[in-house]
C-alpha cells in the first residue's frame, strides 16, 4: 500500500501535467489550422483585389470606353462594364452603382493626356466573398470566417466577433461562448478591414478531455501493476529516497539555469511574456499565474488557486507600461525559499525583457527609413531578390514602380529642409494608403521611392503608378504663414518577366523614370514598348 501511494502521487501529477499538455497540444493544432486558413483566405482576397486592379486598368486603357466616355455615350459605356464596376465622367458618377462595403480600385481615364473621368472596380465585402474565400482556402467545417471593419463585424459568423487581435491567435468571449481566433489585416487605413478565422473553444476542450481520459485509464492499469510488484520494489524505493535527499540542495540552482535557457529562446518581447510565466510557475510549483501589462492580462496559466498571491514587477518603463507577474500557490502561501527563488527569476526575466526590447528596436532600425518609416534601401533590395526568385519558381509576374518628387530641390531651397521632410512624409503616407499588405514600399534615398508589387504585371504596375501620381497631385502641405505647397511626382514602371534579373528590373524602372522626367514630369512611363 505504501508503494502504491508513493507511485500514485507522482502519477497523478503526471496525469495533471499531461492534461495541461493535451490542452496545449489541441490549442496549438487549432492555432496552426486557423492561421493557415486565415492566411490562405487572405491570399485569395489579395488575388481578387489584384484582379480588380487589372480589370480597372484594362477598362481605363480601352479605346472603346475612352471614346464612349468622351462622347458621353451612356449605352456604349453600359455594354463595356460589368456589375460592381462604376464609370465616372469627371467627378460625376456616369454608369454603374458603387458597392458598400467594398474595396474600391480606381484608375483615371484620359485621352492624349486629357482627363475624362475614372473607372472603379469593387471587391464587395459580404457573405458571398466569404463563401468564395472559404471554398478556395478549404476552411475546416468546424471553423468560421468573418469580416471586421473598424471593430464592427460586417459579414460572416459569429456576428459581433470584432475584438479579435490581428496577426496572432487569442481567446475571445462572445455572448457567453468562447472562441479561438486568428486575425489577418486585409486592407489598411482608411478602410481598415480584417479577416477573422475562429473555432469554438468547446471543440478544442473536448479533444483534450478525451485524450486525458485515455491517459488516466493507462495510469490506473499502471498502479495495479505496481501494486502487484510492491514487495519486490521496496528496496529500490528506499535507495531512490536517499538520492532525492542528496539532489534537493541543488534544485534551486538547477531551476534558475532552466529558466535562463527558456528566456534565451526568443527575442520577441510579446512572445517572451508567456515563456516567463510558464518557466516561473514550473520552477516555483505555482498553481496559477498571470502576466499583466499596464493592467491588461497578456498571459495566463493554471487553475483557480486559494493561496496567497505573490506579486513581482518585471518592468515599469513608461513606453510600455508596468509589467507585473502574479503567481498563486495551491493553498496557503509560498515558503521563504520559494519567494526568494521567484524574486531571483523575476530579476532575470526583467533583464531578458529589456534585452528583447532593445533587440527589436535595433532590428527595426536596421530595415526602416527613420524619416518616413517605410522600408529602407537595404530591406527593399533583399525583398526584391527574394520575391524575384519566388516569381520565377511559380511563374508569376512581379511589378516594380520607381517614384521621384518633381523639383524637390526647389522646395528645400525655398522653404527649408524641415518643410522638405514634411513633404517626404506626406508622400510616404500616399504610398502606405495605396499599396497592399503583401507589397513593400520603400524610400531609396532623398526624394526617390520604390514599390514592389507581388503577383502584379506591367499593366497593373502602371495602373498603381497612375493612381499614386493622381494622389500626389492632390496633396497640400501647409507651411508657416498658412501657405500650401502642392507637389507632383514622376514614375517609372517595370515588371518580370519583361525584365529577368534584379539588375534588369531596376535599370528598366529607372529608365522609365528618366523618360518621364525628360518628357515633362508628372507622368508615368515604362522602358517597355508594350506599356
Amino acid at each position: 500500500m505504501l508503494l502504491v501511494l508513493a507511485v500514485a502521487v507522482p502519477l497523478l501529477v503526471v496525469a495533471w501535467i499531461a492534461g495541461i499538455g493535451f490542452g496545449r497540444t489541441e490549442t496549438d493544432k487549432a492555432d496552426l489550422r486557423l492561421e493557415t486558413e486565415g492566411r490562405a483566405a487572405a491570399d485569395v482576397f489579395v488575388r481578387s483585389v489584384t484582379e480588380a486592379d487589372r480589370r480597372a486598368g484594362q477598362l481605363a486603357a480601352s479605346r472603346d470606353l475612352q471614346q464612349a466616355l468622351a462622347t458621353r455615350d451612356r449605352a456604349a459605356v453600359e455594354k463595356l462594364v460589368r456589375p460592381g464596376e462604376v464609370v465616372y465622367a469627371g467627378n460625376t458618377r456616369f454608369v454603374g452603382e458603387p458597392t458598400s462595403p467594398a474595396v474600391h480600385r480606381s484608375v483615371s481615364v484620359s485621352i492624349d493626356g486629357t482627363p475624362l473621368g475614372a473607372v472603379t472596380v469593387d471587391v464587395p465585402l459580404n457573405d458571398a466573398l466569404l463563401a468564395e474565400l472559404r471554398r478556395a482556402a478549404r476552411v475546416d467545417a468546424s471553423d468560421r470566417l468573418a469580416l471586421v471593419q473598424d471593430k464592427r463585424t460586417i459579414a460572416g459568423r459569429p456576428p459581433g466577433i470584432s475584438n479579435a487581435p490581428v496577426d496572432r491567435t487569442a481567446d475571445v468571449t462572445l455572448a457567453g461562448s468562447e472562441y479561438r481566433t486568428f486575425g489577418v489585416n486585409l486592407v489598411r487605413s482608411p478602410t481598415n478591414v480584417s479577416l477573422v478565422a475562429s473555432t469554438p473553444r468547446s471543440g478544442i476542450d473536448d479533444g483534450a478531455h478525451n485524450r486525458t481520459l485515455w491517459t488516466l485509464l493507462a495510469l490506473a492499469l499502471t498502479l495495479v501493476t505496481v501494486g502487484a510488484l510492491g514487495y519486490a520494489a521496496a528496496p529500490l524505493l528506499a535507495r531512490r529516497e536517499r538520492s532525492l535527499v542528496v539532489l534537493g540542495g541543488a534544485r534551486d540552482e538547477h531551476a534558475v539555469t532552466l529558466v535562463g535557457d527558456a528566456l534565451a529562446s526568443t527575442h520577441n518581447p510579446e512572445k517572451l511574456l508567456p515563456v516567463i510565466l510558464h518557466a516561473t510557475m514550473e520552477a516555483t510549483g505555482a498553481a496559477r499565474g498571470r502576466v499583466l501589462q499596464d493592467g491588461r492580462v497578456t498571459a495566463e496559466q493554471g487553475r483557480t488557486a486559494g493561496g496567497r498571491q505573490l506579486r513581482l514587477v518585471l518592468d515599469d518603463d513608461e513606453s510600455v507600461g508596468e509589467i507585473v507577474l502574479e503567481i498563486w500557490p495551491a493553498s496557503g502561501s509560498f515558503d521563504g525559499r520559494t519567494r526568494t527563488l521567484a524574486k531571483s527569476l523575476a530579476a532575470q526575466a526583467a533583464i531578458a525583457l529589456e534585452n528583447a526590447r532593445l533587440h527589436s528596436i535595433v532590428q527595426r532600425q536596421a530595415i526602416t527609413d527613420e524619416l518616413t518609416e517605410l522600408a529602407n534601401r537595404r530591406r527593399f533590395m533583399e525583398t526584391l531578390d527574394t520575391e524575384l526568385r519566388r516569381a520565377e519558381r511559380f511563374g508569376e509576374p512581379l511589378g516594380l514602380v520607381f517614384g521621384d518628387l518633381d523639383d524637390f530641390k526647389r522646395i528645400n531651397d525655398r522653404h527649408g529642409h524641415q518643410v522638405g521632410d514634411q513633404v517626404l512624409r506626406a508622400f510616404a503616407d500616399c504610398l502606405r494608403k495605396r499599396v497592399r499588405v503583401i507589397d513593400i514600399a520603400a524610400r531609396l534615398g532623398g526624394e526617390e521611392f520604390a514599390v514592389l508589387l507581388v503577383e502584379t504585371d506591367l499593366a497593373g504596375a502602371h495602373a498603381l503608378a497612375e493612381s499614386l501620381r493622381d494622389e500626389a497631385a492632390t496633396l497640400e502641405i501647409r507651411v508657416a504663414g498658412g501657405d500650401a505647397i502642392t507637389i507632383t511626382a514622376s514614375f517609372g514602371v517595370a515588371a518580370y518577366p519583361e525584365a529577368r534579373t534584379p539588375e534588369e528590373l531596376l535599370a528598366a524602372a529607372d529608365a522609365g523614370l528618366y523618360r518621364a522626367k525628360r518628357e515633362g514630369k508628372n507622368r508615368v512611363r515604362s522602358d517597355f514598348a508594350s506599356a
